[in-house]
């Protein structure tokens, strides 16, 4: 029997996935209580979850009491995910965050992702992890870094998902040209790995008669290929767009060997559905938003000019032109969401995308990536150092544009952006054209209206601002001018309010 109203019946099912996700995030929290007589200093076991220059997530196996629970350590130790480390400390609370209109409070983040208790205290050893993911990661590491290329940091965060040595000049160097996706493991770096092998096995299975002319050799090739992308995911730390990339690539490959047709939004919603129900935190990190939102951008602006430029003759201008409007497609869609979480963005990203993208996530990717499993693949690992060298030469002189800091437009105001973004695309559909000329342009306007009567007035203002350690204050004084007064900051901290 079929479904009578799929619209009720879509709702319902989100709903349903939505409390699931609540009930689950709440019995995480209560089964995570510290006993109070496990706040006082004691030696720590744990294997490293995440990484990062400054911050790393373990997951406890000592003391017995707490075995299994994920907490947070501030440092900027080197080590390595899957490592084991031992520390003497004390286990507290997490930091509460500022309590600043529209600040998103990391304390409340962490503890949607099972955090809940932060370590504090001195490392005592480091050693290198038990299991196979460990040892295969460190082996891509000694590889690259035993290779002498230049830009060995850049490497190992194109191909392990290593991003903690590179420099600070370096990520504020992506960051400004808005080129640091590039950087983070995503579907191009999945399609290499899974494209490589299955022309390799492809190409074996065609030495087969019987599977040549039958045409077996393309079905049983994309077979044997799934578990490659599923062991990179996990040595490259299995963040949110390389599982997004894992799953529909073994989803297409699982297509290809049944002979099925591919269904691009299908495909994408499974990704998100297996995501959600693993880490249903995700949904209100950036890096969820920016990979979902960013892909189908790109494809639903295709979809609409991929036949205009099926009628160009030349190849290509046709490449050119797919390639800027998909990166103007990617930037367009996300937009919002960068100026949400980090504050600003590059008006002339696409003309810093277009020279990254071919260079370092095209060229220097893949040379890395065949080169760091390859016996004498040193020569392919120069290569890609030499291209990410090219490539931040190339950033350092056309280094412009970056317009920063940006206000953070409101839900609302997202909600219109996209609603125009949307209606525009399918302007040629009436009930699109409809929703445009009645809803959005208006709201659109009176939103602009509201935020010119509120942002500039001649109204003299006060802020009082959380900076922990103090009384913070921002005058907003007729005229332009602003002043702040005692900003606060840490003892001995670099941070300046």
């Amino acid at each position: 029997m079929g479904v009578r109203f799929p619209s009720i019946a879509i709702v319902l099912a989100l709903t349903a996935f939505t409390l699931t996700g609540a009930m689950r995030l709440a019995f995480t929290e209560a089964s995570q209580v510290l006993p109070q007589d496990e706040r006082q200093q004691t030696i720590f076991h744990g294997s490293v979850a995440e990484s990062s220059s400054q911050l790393k997530v373990l997951l406890l196996s000592r003391p017995m009491e707490l075995r299994g629970m994920r907490v947070v350590l501030l440092s900027d130790i080197d080590v390595q995910v899957s490592d084991e480390i031992q520390l003497f400390g004390t286990i507290k609370d997490l930091n509460p965050t500022f309590k600043n209109p529209g600040m998103r409070s990391w304390k409340l983040l962490k503890r949607m992702e099972g955090i809940n208790y932060q370590i504090t205290g001195n490392v005592l050893t480091v050693t290198p992890g038990n299991g196979w993911i460990g040892p295969l990661r460190r082996y891509f590491r000694r590889n690259i870094e035993a290779s002498g290329a230049v830009n060995g940091d850049i490497l190992k965060a194109l191909t392990i998902g290593d991003r903690a040595s590179i420099p600070n000049d370096k990520n504020e160097l992506f960051m400004r040209t808005g080129t640091s996706h590039v950087l983070a493991i995503s579907g191009f770096n999945v399609g290499i790995i899974s494209g490589f092998f299955f022309f390799l096995v492809r190409a074996a299975l065609r030495r087969v008669r019987r599977f040549r002319l039958s045409g077996r050799d393309t079905r049983y090739a994309s077979l044997f290929v799934i578990p490659f992308p599923f062991v990179f995911m996990l040595v490259a730390g299995a963040g949110v767009s390389v599982i997004r990339a894992t799953i529909m690539t073994i989803v297409f490959m699982a297509a290809l060997f049944l002979e099925r047709d591919r269904h691009f939004y299908n495909t994408t919603a499974l990704a998100a559905l297996v995501i959600l129900l693993i880490y249903p935190h995700s949904l209100l990190t950036p890096s969820f938003q920016l990979t979902f939102v960013s892909l189908l951008f790109i494809v639903m602006f295709m979809e609409r000019v991929f036949p205009i430029l099926r009628k160009v003759r030349s190849r290509l201008a046709t490449w050119s032109a797919s390639t800027i409007l998909s990166t103007a497609a990617a930037t367009l869609g996300t937009a919002p969401i960068v100026i949400y979480y980090f504050y600003g963005m590059n008006p002339f990203c696409i003309m810093h995308n277009l020279i990254t993208i071919p260079l370092l996530g095209v060229g220097a990717t893949a040379a890395a990536l065949v080169g760091m499993v390859s016996p004498a693949g040193h020569y392919l690992l120069t290569t890609a150092g030499y291209l990410a060298e090219i490539n931040i030469r190339i950033l350092q002189f056309i280094d412009f544009g970056y317009i920063f800091p940006l206000i953070r437009p409101t839900f609302a105001e997202t909600l219109i952006y996209y609603g125009l973004i949307m209606t525009l695309l399918y302007l040629d559909r009436k009930v699109a054209a409809a929703l445009l000329i009645l809803v959005f342009i208006p709201l659109a306007v009176t939103r602009v209206y509201v935020d010119y009567r509120q942002r500039f007035n001649k109204d003299l203002r006060i802020h009082f601002i959380d900076v922990g350690m103090g009384d913070a204050a921002l005058l907003e004084i007729p005229g332009g001018i602003r002043a702040l007064i005692d900003g606060g900051g840490f003892p001995g901290s670099d941070f300046d309010v």
